[in-house]
């Protein structure tokens, strides 16, 4: 999920075999949900610690930073990450973030989102679903990689499913509410000093994919999320001025 709201056409995935999208994914710079934060800073644990609390806003906040809540500190100081350092994530503490990320506004009577959730031994039928996507070149130079990132230094991987609804109305509202829901399981997952990454790559979409992984017929996936610690902050990206992108009626 890009923020010009497509879907995510800048994390290039590797299913198409291409070598320059698969070396994007491989080195962490493919664009993603946060789609500007890509370079991470040099700090230690004391630096990741401060930032992830939502301390020392300020500068990177600017001009108007002094007596912002912690809520909106949060909302502003949030990174995608995308380097994890393979410790232990708890799988309570996964589902804790989603009960709270749960109370995202929808539209239908009863939520329309379901979660699958791949943790501890259970990654590697992540990795194994996702590498099936793949074509044999890709799999044979990267294989190893993808085995490594998933099945060691990401402690988690979690599915946002959704219905498949055929009514534009009833899909558009579905899929919204499930992004909300997201972009909670972020903010919340932060103040944990808990990294996310959201992915919207195309084995989303592969239906080798969704049988290897429990995905019904008539669903679909919003997006995988990869969880866990972290050891760099990456830098605040750039926002363009509200002014800029506001139309406003007054009269």
């Amino acid at each position: 999920m890009t923020e010009t709201g497509a879907a995510d056409t800048g994390d290039d995935t590797v299913t198409g075999g291409g070598s320059a999208a698969v070396e994007r994914e491989a080195s962490g710079g493919a664009e993603t949900a946060d789609g500007r934060d890509d370079v991470a800073t040099e700090t230690g644990p004391e630096e990741v610690e401060r930032e992830a609390s939502g301390v020392e806003r300020d500068a990177a906040i600017g001009d108007g930073a002094v007596g912002i809540g912690p809520l909106e500190a949060t909302v502003r100081g949030r990174r995608t990450v995308r380097k994890f350092n393979g410790k232990p994530l708890d799988k309570r503490l996964v589902i804790e973030l989603l009960e709270a990320a749960s109370w995202a506004p929808f539209h239908s009577r009863q939520e329309p989102w379901r979660f699958i959730l791949f943790c501890g031994d259970g990654r590697k039928k992540f990795a194994e679903a996702m590498m099936s996507t793949l074509n044999k070149e890709t799999k044979a130079e990267w294989g190893e990689w993808f085995e490594d990132q998933f099945c060691r230094l990401i402690p988690a991987h979690l599915l946002v499913v959704i219905p498949a609804d055929p009514r534009q109305k009833a899909w558009e509202d579905a899929f919204s509410a499930a992004s909300a829901l997201i972009q909670n399981f972020q903010l919340l997952a932060w103040e944990r000093r808990i990294g996310v990454v959201w992915k919207t790559n195309e084995y989303n979409w592969d239906p080798r994919f969704h049988r290897a992984v429990g995905v019904k017929p008539g669903e679909r996936i919003v997006g995988t999320l990869h969880i866990g610690y972290f050891d760099r902050v990456p830098r605040a990206g750039k926002r363009l001025p509200i002014d800029q992108l506001l139309t406003c009626f007054e009269e």
